[in-house]
């Protein structure tokens, strides 16, 4: 089950449940994924020791 929230934590009517919950979670994991993988302008490459 997923339910949006307010910015002050107040939830939403909204809820997600079953298969559009389930792709929403995948969508959101992948995309973290991916972000964390290809470091881009608003996030510094670390340096690689020798």
């Amino acid at each position: 089950m997923i339910q949006a929230v307010d910015g002050d934590d107040s939830p939403h009517r909204m809820i997600l449940t079953g298969r559009a919950a389930a792709s929403y979670k995948d969508a959101v994991v992948r995309g973290a994924s991916w972000f964390s993988a290809h470091p881009g302008p608003y996030r510094p490459v670390r340096a690689v020791a020798v």
